[in-house]
């Protein structure tokens, strides 16, 4: 869109109206002009005063903050038409006209050659246009899509200044955000002529422009620029393969992208668009790795030349050691996260050095050739040994201990499953003792062929899942290829003696994590997934050995349906004193960023919840109690029925010596939310969503003496809501209500205070709550953003007290969106009698978001849902 300064008239009747000062071109009268609420104060402060926008037409005000490497535009313009330009400490901005000037040379067939060095094209540079000027980063609008992404020293204090005598001076501080701590990658190569990119004969340039089109058009496309995540790009040349290195006019390019923080998605959400991009400019032979490539190059040694191929990240290639018809092989690893190749394994080589038979080697992934045709693996961790040959005409088979060949992966996977009902379920006789076996996996390289020996995994299904193998995996295995063959014997560490130990609860849906309905095959895929995290960092031949051990365990009977607790037994041989903390501590970490909660640790183990009945005392509901603790359970206002939780998470018998018969369970003090979940520590929530925490005594069979209330982090009781509404109110002679004077929208957007009593079934409960008016259906309103700290849950005999710290999970990020508008009487579709237009609009968004927008959404875990009603004329 072309855009020009309001003319003068224009600007003096458009002056007390909401109105950027930006215009279509042929604009004759404010309604022409760009709409722009925020700007209105700035506007109607001054006619002389500059204006800064954003490229998405937004004021910006003292500072603009936008992630490194990202292109960047500002506009600036006086609304009385004075000319401005763009300085940096006091000095003009370069302008961007000016470099380009200055910058090519023209050549006679059409082609540009260049004089600079690319790194003159990665600052911010001015376009003025009169009363408009642009603080933007490189962008020739005469060669389409011809742009070049900033480096990170574009960060300083700028300012817009105007011509005029009297004219202003607006500042703007233009902040980096630099990306930092975990992230996702993945690379990609492709293969072209890049003529197709840009007329520069400059292959660096070139290749920034191709850069800065992969990165604006594919990888950042739709995300906010100054918001995580952060995605940054670099690319750069490499070598041609082989088939492509007789052609001078080719060039093949590696980008390795990022996206902070970590997001499993990232690739699968960006490389498609890349990959249709890159095809779209004419691109061929392009491919995408999460582990990096090795490039095509070639060795020297007393054993000749060898010829590498392009490689994936994490693959082994084999060679000849010298000459075609040699027996013995030289082996290379090509290393993962793009750290290239290693050097040679010429060990094989040597004369009399134990080799192969013909060119077939087995290695271990990432670490090399097996030695004297054995290997050892602590038991019960992820197996894999490749099987390589560079005879590309005889595909390599493993042959397993019974002589019978190792049945393919894929091939168990799909004969073992049915889908009923878009869920996978284990086939007739199959269970999940048969995914404990080792299975093939078959890969290939440009000049060799492998096959795995590897525990199960499913590469082919969209869930990935993987299992770990069991005890009987030794032996001795063979890998043929034709008339050749090498042999293995593969022997396990079994784990003896003295170990360190601790007990691991959480709770979560097992369902919406793997679709399978098996439930030992949810406990192998929940086992083989912690173990990963378990023995992080450690040798798996050698001490210490770590395992892990999963089990359903009861969930108490508050628990949300559809939700499952566990157990896991984790375990060190020999033991180590700093095992539990280090890998309790990272356990912890890990489940708590997934849909699990309710994390409990114990080095001794837990009892689990129980309900008992014992006559002459009633009905007891003994909490989850960790192993070595009494639990207690109030039996009179003054008395407690006991139970120990003894060594083998065992209980003793419950001690009613201190209660009268026939006095039945207090019950056990517990917190939970609106689904039931038990709430320790913390709770976190998704920014805006119906918020409620319940606090007493639950599960007993007498009726309770106690009385809870809650308190904020100051030691305040929280609002009571039933003297909030009271006191909010007036009531008029029509039947309606009219808040009273003094109070808004925001004054009902906090959390209360609300007791509920149950006579039927004891419950004596204080709700924390965001606003509802629980006397008239539907009335609610959505919480605010300042929700968050620290309450307190606290019983009136001082005997229970238990402090939450609540968290509210923001909105951040790339986020897809829509709206809607809609007419009607609010008489006929107001849930309130509440006659106040905020208020009754507020009770129509959240009626619309609870039951239409979030219904059936966990309102903890991705994906957050926001909404925002306004009227409109």
């Amino acid at each position: 869109m072309s855009l020009k300064p309001l003319d003068r008239e224009i600007a003096h009747e458009c002056k007390q109206k909401p109105l950027s000062s930006l215009c279509v071109y042929g604009s004759t009268s404010c309604k022409d002009c760009k709409c722009n609420s925020s700007a209105s104060s700035s506007l109607t402060s001054s006619l002389r005063e500059n204006i800064i926008l954003d490229q998405d037409q937004n004021p910006v005000t003292n500072s603009y903050s936008i992630n490194q490497g990202y292109p960047l535009s500002l506009l600036c313009t006086n609304i009385n038409g004075d000319t401005v330009t763009w300085n940096f400490l006091n000095n003009e901005v370069q302008s961007l006209a000016t470099l380009i000037a200055s910058s090519f040379i023209p050549l006679n067939d059409g082609m540009r050659s260049l004089i600079e060095q690319i790194d003159a094209f990665r600052s911010l540079y001015r376009v003025d246009m009169g009363s408009i000027s642009a603080l933007t980063s490189y962008t020739n609008n005469e060669n389409e899509n011809e742009t070049i992404l900033p480096n990170s020293d574009i960060a300083g204090p700028y300012s817009c200044v105007s011509d005029s005598i009297n004219g202003s001076m607006t500042n703007v501080i233009i902040n980096v955000r630099n990306p930092s701590g975990s992230f996702s990658q993945f690379f990609i190569r492709s293969t072209s002529n890049l003529f197709n990119v840009s007329n520069v004969n400059n292959q660096e340039y070139q290749l920034a422009v191709l850069e800065a089109n992969i990165f604006t058009r594919a990888v950042i496309n739709g995300l906010n620029v100054s918001a995580d995540p952060i995605r940054n790009i670099s690319c750069y040349f490499v070598p041609l393969t082989a088939s492509e290195a007789s052609d001078e006019k080719l060039h093949r390019f590696e980008c390795n992208l990022k996206e902070y923080p970590s997001s499993d998605s990232f690739r699968e959400s960006v490389a498609p668009a890349i990959t249709s991009l890159l095809s779209e400019l004419g691109f061929q032979d392009t491919q995408t790795s999460d582990s990096g490539f090795c490039d095509h190059n070639q060795t020297t040694s007393s054993f000749g030349n060898h010829i590498w191929s392009e490689s994936v990240g994490g693959s082994t290639s084999v060679q000849p050691c010298n000459g075609s018809n040699d027996t013995r092989a030289v082996i290379r690893m090509c290393q993962t996260n793009g750290d290239g190749w290693r050097d040679p394994d010429y060990s094989q080589c040597a004369e009399g050095g134990i080799g192969v038979t013909g060119t077939l080697v087995i290695v271990v992934p990432d670490s090399g050739a097996i030695e004297n045709s054995a290997y050892t693996i602590n038991e019960g961790y992820r197996f894999a040994l490749l099987c390589a040959t560079s005879n590309s005409r005889e595909e390599p088979v493993w042959i397993g201990p019974n002589g019978n060949q190792i049945p393919d992966v894929a091939v168990f996977a799909n004969s073992s499953f049915i889908i009923i009902n878009g869920r996978r379920e284990l086939n007739q006789g199959v269970s999940v003792l048969d995914f404990m076996r080792l299975f093939s996996f078959r890969t290939s390289e440009e000049n060799s062929q492998g096959v795995f020996l590897t525990s199960y995994f499913n590469g082919l299904s969209s869930d990935s899942d993987f299992l770990l193998p069991d005890s009987n995996i030794g032996g001795t295995y063979m890998c043929m290829s034709g008339n050749q063959s090498q042999s293995v014997s593969v022997s396990l560490r079994r784990p003896t003696g003295m170990f360190s130990r601790f007990f691991f609860r959480f709770t979560g849906s097992i369902s919406s994590t793997i679709n399978v309905n098996d439930r030992d095959y949810q406990l192998a895929f929940i086992e083989a997934n912690l173990l990963p995290v378990v023995v992080d960092g450690l040798n798996f031949s050698t001490d210490p050995i770590r395992t892990i051990a999963c089990q359903f365990v009861p969930l108490s009977q508050f628990s949300s349906n559809g939700q499952d607790r566990f157990e896991c037994d984790v375990r060190e041989y020999p033991p180590n004193s700093s095992f539990v903390g280090d890998v309790g501590n990272r356990l912890s970490s890990v489940i708590s960023n997934t849909i699990f909660h309710d994390i409990q640790l114990s080095n001794t183990g837990f009892c689990n919840f129980e309900e008992t009945s014992t006559f002459p005392y009633g009905f007891f509901t003994w909490p989850e109690t960790v192993v070595g603790s009494v639990a207690r359970l109030q039996c009179s206002e003054t008395t407690f029925a006991t139970r120990a939780c003894n060594n083998g998470a065992t209980w003793g018998d419950p001690d009613f010596s201190q209660c009268n018969s026939g006095g039945g369970s207090r019950g056990s003090f517990s917190i939970f939310d609106l689904n039931r979940v038990s709430v320790r520590e913390s709770y976190t929530i998704n920014q805006g969503y119906i918020f409620g925490l319940r606090c007493g005594i639950f599960g007993g069979s007498v009726p309770k003496v106690d009385t809870f209330k809650w308190f904020d982090s100051n030691g305040n009781e929280v609002q009571n809501l039933t003297k909030f509404i009271d006191s909010s109110f007036r009531s008029t002679n029509e039947g309606t209500r009219l808040l009273n004077q003094g109070l808004s929208i925001a004054d009902f957007k906090g959390l209360y205070s609300h007791r509920f009593i149950n006579d039927f079934e004891f419950f004596d409960v204080a709700y924390l709550v965001s606003y509802v008016d629980f006397d008239r259906e539907g009335e609610l309103i959505l919480p605010g953003t300042s929700i968050s700290g620290t309450y307190t849950c606290r019983s009136s005999s001082g005997n229970y007290s238990q402090t939450i710290s609540v968290n509210t999970r923001n909105p951040s990020g790339s986020f897809s969106q829509f709206f809607f508008r809609f007419t009607a009487l609010f008489t006929n579709i107001s849930v309130t009698d509440v006659e106040d237009k905020d208020y009754e609009l507020a009770v129509i968004e959240a009626n619309i978001f609870f039951e239409a927008v979030v219904r059936g959404f966990n309102s903890t875990i991705d994906p957050i849902r926001t909404m925002s009603c306004h009227f409109v004329p």
